[in-house]
């Protein structure tokens, strides 16, 4: 059962994560990728400083936020930018890994107060 769930739940996150990436990715940087990574990252952050139960860590966690993340992305788009504009990918790279990192504390943060 648990992967019905897991499937259902990715399906959730892949469709919002088209959303978001169709409204935020019109400049150099690719926003959109930006902010459900980090979003995903706080939100998985939150999950596990509250310890959930297993069947709704699968469709949360694995389903809807596997499905709404994206590390493949990300990547490809830093290599497209890297073409182009070395000095924005760099920049690119270093605010997803530190804001994504500290987005993910700040959530377990909030569920250790």
């Amino acid at each position: 059962m648990d992967i019905f769930w897991i499937g259902l739940g990715g399906g959730v996150g892949a469709l919002a994560r088209y959303i978001i990436g169709k409204a935020f990715n019109s400049s150099s940087i690719p926003w959109g990728t930006f902010i459900v990574n980090v979003l995903g990252s706080f939100l998985l952050g939150l999950m596990v400083g509250v310890n959930i139960d297993n069947r709704s860590y699968a469709f949360l966690g694995i389903g809807i936020l596997g499905g709404f993340t994206t590390f493949s992305t990300f990547h490809v788009e830093l290599l497209t930018i890297w073409k182009d504009q070395k000095k924005s990918a760099i920049f690119y790279l270093f605010l997803t890994y530190i804001t994504g990192i500290c987005s993910a504390i700040v959530g377990l943060w909030i569920t250790a107060s």
